[in-house]
């Protein structure tokens, strides 16, 4: 019994050695080399060795639970172990699996890219001459309340030079008014210059 359990962990370290030495170095090379045909095949090897390293720890459980008081604490922890690197080689696989399908997608997707032929998009033209048939209106739009403001600010100085015209004349009117009234011209001065003084 103690001969085949170690027949059994020792077979199960050849696999172990074989996939880490061995099987996963090669896939890694073919992932890089994007060789996809070898890659999977290499997977698939990888994934048998695996099950059958399974099954060799599925053949020892039975002779763990077999074995003597004595031998079963130091032949558990063996097991132990080999199913912990059976889970851990099983993890590296699917990461590696993983990386092979990303770098498969990447270079498809390349190609596409380099074979596509690039054709105009009409949506996107539409999308222009909507931005700029509404720039223009908008445009126009500035264009007419600038005329405004100019005729509006036309207007009010038309209305102040009127205004100015009004005043003077006002003035020289109340100056006849006085020069009828006999008022003196100094008098008018100072009427003249405190009118000035009171505009300020």
């Amino acid at each position: 019994m103690s001969q085949s359990m170690d027949s059994l962990f020792s077979a199960s370290n050849v696999l172990i050695n074989e996939i880490q030495e061995s099987l996963f170095p090669r896939l890694e090379s073919l992932i890089a080399s994007n060789d996809q045909n070898n890659a999977l095949s290499v997977e698939s090897d990888i994934e048998s060795k695996v099950k059958q390293l399974d099954t060799y720890c599925d053949k020892m459980e039975i002779i763990v639970n077999k074995s003597g008081p004595n031998d079963r604490p130091q032949q558990k922890m063996r097991l132990d172990q080999l199913r912990y690197d059976s889970r851990h080689l099983l993890s590296s696989l699917r990461n590696l699996h993983h990386r092979r399908i990303q770098r498969e997608r990447e270079e498809r997707e390349r190609e596409e890219l380099l074979t596509r032929r690039f054709t105009t998009n009409s949506e996107t033209n539409i999308a222009i001459e909507t931005y700029y048939g509404d720039e223009n209106t908008r445009l126009k739009s500035f264009n007419t309340n600038l005329d405004d403001m100019i005729a509006s600010g036309s207007n009010i100085l038309s209305s102040l030079r009127d205004q100015r015209g009004f005043l003077k004349g006002a003035h020289k009117r109340l100056i006849d008014i006085g020069n009828t009234l006999g008022m003196s011209n100094t008098v008018m001065r100072l009427i003249e210059k405190r009118g000035v003084t009171d505009r300020y």
